[in-house]
Formats: structure tokens, C-alpha cells, sequence
């Protein structure tokens, strides 16, 4: 079965403003809208505009112009990552001495070191662990820790992304992944993986001996990434069980690859952990418009999903289809009952990106 397109994602890190002024929330949101490349745009989530939620089938674009255009190859939207508060183009044209680098607190622009491995069809995760970036794919997996400091005497470090496939290439094939999640300690990466007809995750430290360990034959509920809820004690994000599709939902922390046996060995977890979900349903994956969404985390219990929905005239002989991007920003909550409940939601049609070309993501 075709996989539906990717019509878009979201980066989410709130831009930061001075501490005397207040604090505003925005999402960076990357479209495949321009012909040699992608066009990133600031969405500011406190300022819906209340008439757009009406029309989301007009024929006309929203007219905001993007923060900044990337020159980058069309059908590698994989290959953006978001870094701490950095976008970051990963797949950029042939001859380009670096990576296109956006930073959000500044709205400045740099180079980063070039990947050693590229491919079209790896489709990697990018991950940000214990403040290193690390790419995984079928084929390889590949660091980068922070930027070292400017030297001024004339001499530098080098800094490049350093090959460490030969001992820590994840035992499974990053395709077959289905979720993953950062545990709050900060440098353990949790990933469930579906093999065949068995259930498995896997989780990694970030330490001096970067090695993968196998936690036990479950899943983690979710689909995509989940992030950790101080608030809640719990890992969230969307649901990919059948009874949940278009809901969120919570699970228990697994334990880290730090809670180790007397042996030396990782914790096993012989079961999954619990899990509950939210009544409330965001979107309907049955919908025939719905193409993508993605839960991004913009506050302590504040999320945005980003839904890619299909133009009601996007069908039209020899023209490309169109998308209408759906936010919906929430906070979650336990009730009185200890159930997992939705809070102060609202909803907006906050981009038309026109004749997206191909999938989009950040």
C-alpha cells in the first residue's frame, strides 16, 4: 500500500524574548514551496487570526512571507532537524561547502560541517542527546557535539561529524521504527521498533560507550516523538494504537539504561508501560483530506499539532495539489479521576503554502 504523502511537520522551539518582556510562543514550519529549495515561516501561536478558521478552502495564500529561504535538494525533507533552537538543512545542493543552518533566539544564519553519508531513500532520525546531535540510519550513524570555541591564533579544531557505525549501529533497521522518546535524565534515547509480527524497543545512552540495549518485546504507544511532561511524570504524544488514531495519549517513564542490574546489564522491562488516553480526539485519520500531523511540544503542558490537510479543490486536472495547514494548541491535564484531559484548546488555519511540490517537514 502507497504511504500517504508527508504533507508537512513542525519544528518546535519557542523562540525566547528578553526575560523583562513577555514571552511569546512560535513554531518554525519548513514548505517545499520554492523551486530550488524550502521556505521556513514564524508562526506566532498567541496570535491566531480568528477569520481564518472560517475560509480554509480560499483559493488565496495567507501572504506572510517566510523568515528565509534554503537552498536544498526537493524530496530530502527528512533530512531538516531541529537542534536545541537551531533549524537545521541537512541535504543541501551538490558543491555546498556546508549545512544551512537557522537559528531561532537570533534569526541568524551559519554554516554546520557536512554529513559524511548521504542517501535519498535512508529517510534517518535525527535525535538530540545529552547535547549531541546524532543521526541514525539503516546504513550508518554519525554524531556531532557542540561547536568548539574560535581559536585567535590563527588555529582551529576542526569539527566535522564523526562515523561511529562500527560500534554503536542500532541492532535493527531504523525504518521498522515506529516512536521514539527522550527520557528526562537527558542522554537515554528510547526507540520501539516493529520487526515482522514482534514488538521491540531499544533504548541508547549517550555516554562514553554510545551502545544500544534491548529493553524487552513491547511497543511504546505512540507514534512519532513523545516528550516528557515534568508536570504529568510522563512521556506524551500521539497515539498509534487503533482505538486511539487522532488522540494523544501518556505512558510511564521506562526506566534508563542507568538503572542497571548488579551484573552490569540494562534494567530489563519484561512488560510495556502503562499508558492512558485522552478522550478527546484532535483529527480524523479516515478523513480522505487528512495527509500528515505531528504533535510538537511548546511549553511545559502545552502542545500545537500540525495537521496537512488537502485542499477541497486540490484535485483539479494538470494542477498541483494544494494544502491547508491545520494548528490546533492545547494543554493537558490530569482530571479528578487521574484521566488524561485536554485543556484550553484552540484551533486555526494558519498557513496555505500554496503548491507544496513535494512532502514537507521540519
Amino acid at each position: 500500500m502507497a504511504k500517504r504523502p508527508r504533507a508537512c511537520c513542525c519544528s518546535g522551539r519557542a523562540a525566547k524574548r528578553p526575560a523583562q518582556a513577555q514571552r511569546r510562543q512560535h513554531l518554525y514550519v519548513v514548505l517545499e514551496d520554492w523551486e530550488r529549495g524550502y521556505s521556513i515561516h514564524k508562526v506566532d501561536v498567541e496570535a491566531f487570526d480568528p477569520d481564518a478558521a472560517d475560509h480554509p478552502d480560499s483559493d488565496e495564500d495567507d501572504g506572510v512571507p517566510p523568515v528565509v529561504r534554503v537552498e536544498a535538494k526537493h524530496g530530502c525533507s527528512s533530512y531538516f532537524a531541529a537542534y536545541g533552537s537551531k533549524i537545521l538543512a541537512m541535504f543541501p545542493v551538490s558543491g555546498s561547502p556546508g549545512v544551512a543552518v537557522l537559528h531561532t533566539e537570533s534569526s541568524g544564519l551559519s554554516v554546520y560541517p557536512l554529513l559524511s553519508i548521504y542517501s535519498r531513500v535512508s529517510h534517518p532520525l535525527f535525535a538530540s542527546v545529552r547535547g549531541i546531535l546524532f543521526k541514525i540510519s539503516p546504513s550508518s550513524m554519525e554524531m556531532l557535539g557542540a561547536q568548539p570555541p574560535a581559536m585567535d591564533d590563527g588555529g582551529d579544531k576542526r569539527w566535522a561529524w564523526e562515523n561511529i557505525t562500527a560500534y554503536s549501529q542500532p541492532p535493527f533497521n531504523i525504518h521498522r521504527a515506529v516512536c521514539h522518546a527522550l527520557h528526562p535524565d537527558g542522554r537515554t534515547l528510547f526507540v520501539s521498533v516493529r520487526m515482522d509480527a514482534t514488538e521491540h524497543t531499544f533504548s541508547f545512552e549517550a555516554d562514553e560507550h554510545l551502545e544500544w540495549r534491548h529493553r524487552g518485546e513491547w511497543m511504546l504507544p505512540f507514534q512519532g516523538q513523545a516528550y516528557y511532561v515534568a508536570e504529568l511524570d510522563a512521556w506524551v504524544g500521539l497515539c498509534r494504537r487503533s482505538e486511539g488514531l487522532g488522540h494523544v495519549c501518556s505512558c510511564d517513564l521506562a526506566p534508563p539504561l542507568s538503572a542497571a542490574s548488579p551484573s552490569g546489564e540494562a534494567a530489563a522491562v519484561p512488560m510495556p508501560p502503562r499508558w492512558k488516553l485522552c478522550g478527546e480526539r484532535l483529527f480524523d485519520p479516515d478523513d480522505k483530506r487528512h495527509q500528515n500531523a505531528k504533535l510538537v511540544r511548546i511549553g511545559s503542558r502545552r502542545f500545537c499539532l500540525l495537521e496537512a490537510v488537502g485542499h477541497r479543490h486540490g484535485h483539479r486536472p494538470m494542477r498541483p495539489v494544494r494544502r491547508v495547514l491545520r494548528m490546533t494548541t492545547f494543554r493537558l491535564r490530569y482530571g479528578k479521576n487521574g484521566e488524561l484531559e485536554i485543556a484550553a484548546s484552540q484551533a486555526a488555519w494558519l498557513a496555505r503554502p500554496g503548491r507544496t511540490r513535494s512532502p514537507t517537514k521540519v
